[in-house]
């Protein structure tokens, strides 16, 4: 019995030896294809690999498309597409395995057909997005387009702070359109400045394209903080940029250590500033308030005070002098007919002895419990306006009343009340 087993023995691995390549890498195709069936796409990854290098030319088409599966349920969405590309050089009609054939496989076999049916003979382009200015410590955003005739397959950004030393790596994510996007974090914004370079791959395996290089990186100078968020506000003010300086403006705000910091203090008399240059007089005058009560002294500065604006600054001085002694006087403007499933408009006429704050529009259908609010808009001087959707406006009637605050702590003005609302006849 022991005598027949090693002749068994023998003439089984002389068969094996006698295999031919192509059936020798037949039979470990067939060995990496049970694997993907069973989800050991690690151990299938190898052994194609290891195939590729032995295996007869006819085989290798095969061979790189089970690659590419593998390589899509090891989740290398980039080497798959790689793989699918070389089969499909290889031999175009190759076709994918229906058992195989997750939407993510197929889309990227797809692709690599696209790219071998219609050659991809340009590479990416790469055109920078408007930068911002750099400051210490704050998070950097760096934007690009980036468009390919055959599709962009990966956008990485490579940056180091100064101008010396290995370059760190971050993938740009699409965030819209053709335009990819990363973050450098703050704490690598320092006043040394930062270098940064782009490559961008389509599905070929032709040299990246890139923006700027290693050797001949893109350079961003950084300037200090807080104060120069400040310093550049007051030039975008003194373009009018209002809104831009506003945004640094807040900024500053955000970042001092206190409200008495002085930069937090210059801030917010600058941002008082931009919003009335807005036509936000409430959030002027606010800003204004909270500077002249930690500095009674304070004062704006020369280049951008104008009478209007003196004047509410002046106002916010003396509210802190004397008491607000009167609430808000509310005057209701002419109403026109309301008409079913029309859009209704209220307006009102409100003074106050100091600032008034806010306006609010309370309303409701005739018979209905509660109220909705709605914040009236100064359009003029002094005249606040809203409108009540039409939804609200039916046959039943339509009832409001309006409150007036003047931030002094009191309870709101008020033209007629919720217990005893504005009554409006609506008509068809």
């Amino acid at each position: 019995m022991r005598g027949f087993r090693s002749i068994l023995f023998l003439s089984i691995a002389f068969a094996l030896v006698c295999l031919n390549p192509a059936e020798a890498a037949q039979n470990n195709l067939a060995g990496a294809v049970s694997s993907l069936e069973s989800g050991n796409y690690q151990w299938a990854s190898d052994t194609l690999s290891k195939l590729l290098e032995t295996a007869p030319p006819q085989q290798k088409a095969e061979i790189y498309k089970y690659l590419g599966i593998a390589h899509v349920g090891l989740g290398y969405d980039d080497m798959a597409l790689s793989s699918f590309v070389m089969a499909l050089s290889l031999d175009m009609d190759t076709r994918l395995d229906k058992r195989f054939a997750t939407s993510k496989a197929a889309s990227l076999f797809a692709r690599a057909r696209k790219s071998v049916m219609t050659k991809d003979i340009a590479p990416p382009s790469i055109v920078l997005s408007p930068l911002k200015r750099a400051y210490v410590g704050d998070d950097f955003e760096i934007e690009a387009k980036v468009t390919d005739d055959m599709g962009v397959d990966r956008v990485v950004l490579y940056y180091r702070p100064g101008d010396s030393g290995d370059f760190n790596r971050l993938s740009m994510e699409k965030v819209v359109g053709d335009t990819y996007a990363a973050k450098i974090p703050g704490k690598e914004i320092t006043e040394s400045g930062f270098g940064f370079f782009i490559l961008a791959d389509d599905a070929t395996s032709r040299t990246p394209a890139s923006f700027a290089s290693a050797q001949s990186p893109y350079v961003i100078r950084v300037k200090g903080g807080l104060s120069a968020k400040l310093e550049d506000a007051t030039i975008q003010m003194e373009l009018k940029k209002y809104s831009e300086a506003r945004d640094l403006l807040q900024e500053v705000i955000a970042g001092a250590n206190s409200p008495s910091d002085p930069q937090s203090m210059e801030a917010r008399k600058y941002l008082g500033i931009c919003h009335h240059a807005l036509g936000q007089e409430n959030k002027a005058y606010e800003q204004f308030l909270a500077v002249v009560a930690l500095d009674k002294s304070a004062w704006l500065d020369p280049r951008f005070a104008t009478p209007e604006n003196r004047s509410l600054f002046e106002k916010a001085r003396d509210s802190l002098r004397r008491k607000d002694l009167q609430e808000p006087v509310i005057s209701l403007e002419p109403l026109k007919l309301a008409v079913a499933d029309e859009g209704f408009e209220v307006g009102v006429s409100v003074t106050d002895d100091v600032i008034v704050k806010n306006v609010n529009l309370y309303f409701r259908k005739t018979g209905k419990s509660k109220f909705k609010m709605k914040t009236m808009s100064q359009m003029l001087a002094g005249r606040y306006y809203a409108k009540i959707p039409g939804k609200y406006v039916t046959e039943d009637g339509l009832q409001f009343y309006i409150e007036a605050d003047d931030g002094s702590g009191r309870a709101p003005a008020m033209l007629a009340s919720p217990e005893a609302p504005r009554e409006i006849a609506v008509y068809q």
